[in-house]
């Protein structure tokens, strides 16, 4: 199975998990703000900076790394990435 990720501003509290009575159990199943995306996607190689050590193929599902930054064209963001996958 392919990990994937979604990339959440922290802004919006904490991604929305499945509901038990739904069938998904304990799943987030929020997209982020991209959608679900890989552990190749260009957002999570290059333009992620990340806090310390941690790094998305070290997380296990429903997992963060809180407070990655992301520069592009002169634009800073603070976000969570999160494995759901």
């Amino acid at each position: 199975m392919e990990k994937k990720f979604i990339i959440w501003d922290p802004k919006d509290g904490l991604p929305r998990y499945g509901d038990w009575e739904c069938g998904d159990g304990d799943k987030i199943i929020s997209d982020g703000v991209l959608g679900r995306v890989t552990e190749d996607n260009v957002y999570l190689t290059t333009y992620a900076e990340y806090p310390g050590d941690m790094r998305p193929k070290d997380l296990d599902t429903n997992d963060p790394i809180v407070g990655v930054v992301f520069r592009l064209s002169g634009e800073k963001g603070v976000y969570d990435i999160y494995r759901v996958q």
